[in-house]
């Protein structure tokens, strides 16, 4: 939940029954931090100081020291499941910032807790699904990011945390932890569509090159999004040149990633062998998703767990671009055919495992 106004700006990261967490400022008066108070059925519960620290937030420069962010935690004798709404007021004035009906509200994991890993595939609506899953732990069982963390710190994890999320490909999360304790889930999108969606995302970062957005992002890929914005190249031919001048990084990043995820290994290019090897890995997963059908797979998760389903709105972080290029054109699918070859593939697979339940 992400609003801004005249006055102010806030978020809304997790909001369960156990705790409402996010980020919030006037824009009038932004050093000072802002009160939150918290009501169910019109009743005062608590309040909480938006006074934490958020990198991220002062990173995107949206404000001037990130000291604004927030964790309420609902009182342990307070089952939130018995009233029939929640209200959030700011301010001394006790404004109104939102009403949410408590039947809207995701209720966490009943103990035990169960152990997740959710193999964050880029551009698939993974980002939906971990906030989706995020919000039904509470927020000491969870470590994000994996991809960025020491190794060394894995084993730690094992023990302090239940549900595991990152960019982290199975064959990496097989080297660390013992798959047996883990129910393993991802998503996957259809492969035209999902590189067009990655090129697009890439293009973006590169579109203001003095914003916030485009300098946390290292220079391998501030390098690559400059050149899929020069003005002076059609995108046919930005696009010839990026599979021509493609390195270890870049094949990383295009070619056939989502079958990269899958793999024991890390390979230099995707062959036939690989699409085998990653075929044979979907025993491993409780589940595999498909963007396409998001809300089918999100339900099923539901029912896994004795969870309410509540119907999703828009996935998060999709783009309102106008295309880069058509998908559907025969020119552009000759042309980047050999970075979805095996992701087709891998496609259909997944769409058969699904069909045979």
């Amino acid at each position: 939940m992400y609003h801004k106004s005249r006055l102010i700006n806030f978020a809304v990261d997790i909001l369960n029954n156990q705790i409402i967490s996010g980020w919030i400022f006037s824009k009038l008066l932004q050093k000072k931090p802002v009160t939150l108070s918290i009501y169910l059925d019109g009743n005062y519960v608590g309040q909480v100081v938006a006074d934490k620290e958020r990198k991220d937030v002062f990173n995107l420069r949206l404000h001037p020291t990130g000291r604004c962010g927030f964790t309420f935690v609902f009182p342990k004798d307070i089952d939130i499941g018995r009233h029939k709404n929640l209200t959030v007021r700011y301010g001394a004035f006790k404004a109104s910032l939102f009403s949410v009906n408590i039947s809207e509200i995701p209720f966490t994991f009943k103990k035990p807790l169960p152990q997740i890993f959710f193999m964050h595939i880029p551009k698939t609506a993974g980002s939906s699904f971990d906030n989706f899953v995020h919000r039904r732990y509470p927020a000491e069982a969870i470590s994000a990011r994996l991809e960025s963390m020491d190794v060394q710190l894995y084993p730690k994890l094992t023990t302090d945390k239940k549900y595991l999320v990152g960019h982290l490909p199975l064959g990496k999360f097989k080297k660390y932890f013992t798959l047996e304790d883990y129910a393993l889930y991802t998503i996957v999108r259809e492969p035209w569509r999902h590189l067009h969606s990655h090129l697009n995302w890439i293009r973006n970062i590169g579109k203001n090159p003095e914003s916030g957005f485009y300098r946390t992002h290292p220079t391998c890929v501030r390098k690559l999004a400059d050149s899929l914005n020069d003005p002076n190249t059609e995108i046919s031919e930005q696009l010839k040149q990026l599979i021509n001048r493609m390195d270890g990084f870049e094949f990383d990043f295009f070619d056939n990633m989502q079958t990269r995820y899958f793999l024991d290994y890390r390979p230099e290019r995707v062959g036939d062998k690989d699409i085998a090897n990653a075929v044979e890995n979907f025993k491993y997963f409780a589940d595999i998703g498909r963007t396409e059908g998001y809300q089918e797979f999100a339900a099923r998760f539901c029912k896994k767990y004795n969870l309410p389903f509540i119907q999703q709105g828009q996935p998060l972080n999709c783009s309102g671009d106008a295309p880069l290029y058509d998908i559907t054109g025969e020119k552009f699918q000759t042309l980047l055919h050999p970075l979805v070859k095996y992701d087709l593939q891998l496609y259909s697979a997944i769409v058969a495992r699904e069909k045979n339940g």
